[in-house]
């Protein structure tokens, strides 16, 4: 229910986002966000600070630069396919998973 830093060196942990509570999805900036159950999987953008996790049937990044925790896929939590067009209206299912391209250019569910 939280996303935590590990710092080189001296092993210091913090917490950089979630509130610990167990609730749904809260899009938010540091221990305002609410993440749910537990993140398992994720990947990161080389070149912009960003990590992307799949997430009770959604995809949400987070910005580490700004602690920032939004939603970028299924924001509406959308029943059935609504839009090819509109990620934060595309139905997405048992999220597993995501990948970036090698080139960083595509996120994949």
């Amino acid at each position: 229910h939280r996303l935590r830093k590990i710092a080189g060196g001296s092993g210091a942990v913090s917490t950089v986002a979630g509130s610990g509570a167990n609730n749904n999805d809260v899009d938010g900036v540091g221990t305002t966000a609410q993440l749910g159950d537990g993140i398992k999987r994720c990947v990161r953008h080389r070149d912009d600070n960003t990590i992307f996790f799949p997430h009770n049937d959604n995809v949400r990044a987070f910005r580490i630069d700004l602690s920032l925790v939004y939603t970028i896929i299924n924001v509406a939590q959308s029943v059935g396919w609504t839009s090819n067009d509109n990620p934060l209206l595309a139905k997405v299912k048992n999220t597993y998973g995501v990948c970036l391209t090698p080139d960083y250019s595509r996120l994949y569910i």
